[in-house]
């Protein structure tokens, strides 16, 4: 079974976006506990954006490579809209 690292990069992307903005929509009793879950968050982001260079480097076919390159510009975006 050959490793897809698009469909792992998507999936780790897709939840790290999740993870961080349920954190920062929900809050949290304390904050400590509110950069905690922001940083795993941004961590399993920047893992899924690795495996989607890594999808790009091993040039594997299908189009999810491109669906995870296009949400990191989303969220570029989006943290500049935040600021």
């Amino acid at each position: 079974m050959k490793k897809r690292f698009s469909f792992s990069s998507s999936v780790l992307i897709l939840i790290g976006v999740l993870v961080t903005l349920a954190k920062y929509y929900y809050g949290s009793s304390s904050w400590g506990g509110f950069y905690g879950v922001l940083s795993i968050g941004i961590l399993i982001f920047i893992s899924g954006v690795i495996f989607g260079v890594i999808a790009f480097a091993k040039k594997e076919k299908g189009v999810l490579k491109y669906i995870s390159v296009l949400s990191v510009i989303v969220v570029v975006f989006f943290v500049g809209y935040l600021t």
